[in-house]
């Protein structure tokens, strides 16, 4: 029985490490229909067959959400064409049921957030995450308001939930927001 060094164990552990980095790109790939391209990678037969190379790696850093192909309202929305709070709503709604249709359910919220700001900005919509929403009372400012989840093109306000059933409290908190933001629509 040969004894083996720590210089080995450290060289394996950091080997393991790389594969998985390596395997976690594949399969966020795979969720996403990313191509994979032609160097077999595997960890001992757990995940045989997966195709990914370095420049995968490397493209990966830049988006792991390729930007989807523009629709003609996606190319109006460029040239200055305001959109209403509804036509923004439809296009929330799109874009979360085709993220939950591919992440599934039970995920945490972040989750969900991150994916569907990215997914909106790809449609050429404002997403912007955790905006603060401030306390006015006679003409005082509170900043320890309260934090939209994300806010779409400053009109409509997403206050995301990872839960079986959405409660009567979970809709009292969009209303809270949409008056204290004097915004018109809110999902939840």
């Amino acid at each position: 029985m040969s004894s083996i060094t720590k210089n080995q164990i450290y060289d394996k552990v950091k080997s393991l490490e790389h594969e998985i980095s390596v395997l976690k790109i594949a399969l966020i790939k795979e969720k996403f229909g990313m191509k994979t391209t032609k160097k077999p990678v595997s960890l001992e037969g757990i995940w045989d067959g997966v195709e990914i190379t370095e420049e995968d790696i490397e493209a990966s850093k830049e988006s792991l959400f390729p930007k989807k192909k523009e629709s003609k309202n996606f190319s109006q929305r460029r040239q200055g064409i305001k959109m209403n709070e509804n036509e923004i709503g439809k296009i929330v709604v799109d874009s979360a049921i085709a993220i939950h249709r591919d992440l599934g359910p039970g995920l945490l919220e972040t989750v969900y957030e991150v994916i569907l700001a990215r997914e909106l900005e790809n449609r050429r919509l404002s997403a912007k995450r955790q905006l603060r929403i401030p306390i006015e009372y006679h003409g005082i400012k509170f900043e320890e308001g309260f934090r939209a989840d994300i806010v779409v093109e400053n009109k409509v306000i997403l206050e995301l939930k990872s839960v079986e059933c959405i409660t009567k409290a979970h809709k009292k908190q969009v209303l809270t927001y949409l008056k204290l933001a004097e915004r018109k629509l809110g999902i939840c």
